[in-house]
This record gives structure tokens, C-alpha cells and sequence, in this order.
């Protein structure tokens, strides 16, 4: 990767709900009015699924699966850029949070309205049928 950038991996995190797929999003740290996926850095030894898992975790209070690797979004962090490696996950059931976010699940057009990063907001909407399918499967 480029000298820089800053490697993080994150969840999109989907759950069935009465019905209906819904994602879980979080506030940001550093901005918390800003909504965003679950994710942070990838530990040394860590692969990025296994460090989306942990953070949609510890972020969000949720235990999860990871389905599949859907892409990845950058944004710009000071002088650094942060490419973030984002996995679909699937919500397994609650975890005690320990980094005092809000969190929310929103239906799937919610979602993408309230993402703060457009291009995060652009790559979910690019696997919008695969995801909202795999939502309504039974597990």
C-alpha cells in the first residue's frame, strides 16, 4: 500500500428485522453527529476480516459474521489517507460496546442517506441487491 495510508477494515453490518433488512450504523468518534459502519485499524497479525469482526464488536456492541468482502472506500485523515477494507457482516446477536457510540439500524435506504462518507454511502448502494438478498435469507 501506499507510504500513508492508513489501513483500516469495517462491517456492514445487516440484520432481518419483522421482515425487513435493516444496517447498523454508529456514531463517529471524533464527530459524533456524523454517522458511519463500525471500523478501525487492523492490528498487526490481524487479517481485515477478522478486524472488521472485532471492531463492529467493540464499536457497536455486536457479534457478527462475516459473509464476504465487498470492497473498500478511502477518505482523507490530516495529511494521511485512510483505506478502509469493509466486509458484510452478518449480526449474530449483542455484545457489551465499549467505546460509548450511539448506534442505530436503519433500513437499507435510511442507511445510505445517513452514511457520512459518499463513497461508502456509493459502494454500499452498488451491492444493494446482494446485500438486501442476503438480509432476507434464513439462517
Amino acid at each position: 500500500m501506499a507510504k500513508g495510508l492508513v489501513r483500516q477494515a469495517g462491517g456492514v453490518v445487516v440484520r432481518r428485522k419483522n421482515g425487513s433488512v435493516e444496517v447498523l450504523l454508529i456514531t463517529a468518534k471524533r464527530r459524533p453527529k456524523q454517522w458511519i459502519i463500525p471500523k478501525g485499524h487492523i492490528e498487526k497479525g490481524e487479517t481485515a476480516a477478522a478486524a472488521a469482526l472485532r471492531e463492529v464488536e467493540e464499536e457497536a456492541g455486536v457479534k457478527g459474521e462475516v459473509l464476504f468482502y465487498i470492497g473498500r472506500f478511502s477518505f482523507p485523515y490530516g495529511k494521511r489517507r485512510v483505506g478502509v477494507r469493509c466486509y458484510l457482516v452478518r449480526a449474530l446477536g449483542r455484545a457489551k460496546a465499549r467505546e460509548g457510540r450511539k448506534h442505530r439500524w436503519c433500513s437499507f435506504d435510511e442507511a445510505l442517506t445517513r452514511i457520512a462518507f459518499p463513497e461508502l454511502a456509493s459502494l454500499i448502494g452498488r451491492h444493494a441487491r446482494v446485500i438486501l438478498a442476503v438480509g432476507h435469507a434464513r439462517f
